[in-house]
């Protein structure tokens, strides 16, 4: 069901507590960029549905999830919980391009250490 502009969308990483809230666009869709790695709970909220409550969502660095949201007539009193994992897309032809974890970092033969020449490697 399309709630275009009076849907209410709040993202709450859970180890900190942040939370960041925003409407649906004119279409229904939404977008939260620039949200930092964590677990989030993300919570859909408008008048004349039940609220929607999507659990322990996980996001790493250069993920773009996608969490389809289905609002059920109904009072706000009532919530619909989903515990299932997002879908993650992959928007490039790689799995994994642009991560770059712990251990890659430590064996990465760098001559001087310098991290910036870890961001050109990325970018090429």
């Amino acid at each position: 069901m399309c709630v275009p502009g009076a849907a209410s969308l709040s993202a709450q990483n859970r180890p900190n507590e942040t939370v960041r809230t925003i409407s649906t666009r004119s279409d229904g869709s939404y977008v939260a960029p620039y949200l930092p790695v964590g677990h989030y709970q993300v919570t859909v909220e408008a008048s004349g549905f039940k609220k929607f409550v999507g659990a322990d969502i996980i996001l790493n660095v250069n993920d773009h999830r996608i969490v389809d949201v289905t609002l059920q007539l109904g009072s706000v009193s009532e919530t619909v919980t989903v515990e299932e994992s997002p879908v993650a897309v992959d928007l490039d032809t790689s799995e994994a391009a642009g991560l770059v974890n712990g251990t890659q970092v430590r064996e990465l033969a760098l001559a001087t250490r310098n991290y910036e020449q870890l961001l050109v490697l990325s970018l090429a």
